[in-house]
Formats: C-alpha cells, sequence, structure tokens
C-alpha cells in the first residue's frame, strides 16, 4: 500500500537495546551503541511503499562535536 502525505508508522531495529528511543519524539531520550558497526533502521514493512523525504536526526548534546552543532 501507497503511504500518504504524513508520517508513516514502523518498528525500529538495532545493534543495541533501546531502539525504539529513535522513534519516541523525545529530546530526552537517545539511542547510543559502544558497537564500531552500530546501526538503526525501520521497519515499515513488506507491502509500504513510500517517498520518504524528511529524516529528522538530532545528535546526542553530550558529544563535543555535536554541541558546538545544536
Amino acid at each position: 500500500s501507497l503511504a500518504t502525505n504524513g508520517q508513516i508508522n514502523g518498528i525500529a531495529f538495532a545493534d543495541q537495546t533501546l531502539a525504539n528511543n529513535v522513534i519516541d519524539n523525545s529530546f530526552n531520550t537517545l539511542y547510543t551503541s559502544t558497537n564500531p558497526t552500530c546501526y538503526v533502521g525501520i521497519n515499515f514493512g513488506s507491502n509500504t511503499v513510500a517517498d520518504i523525504t524528511q529524516i529528522r536526526y538530532v545528535p546526542n548534546p553530550a558529544w563535543p562535536i555535536a554541541a558546538v552543532k545544536l
């Protein structure tokens, strides 16, 4: 099915626990990994077709290199 304009929902997955933190719409939670090949993703389902035009990313303010960008 083709997703209409707006937000599409999915199930988060990652190399560490707390994968749902990447899609919870809260600036008070974060996802972090100690794995050098870390990853996060969102499974929208095998029958979903979408043209994704925007992804919001908020870096961890505790990282010195990211803190100067916020």
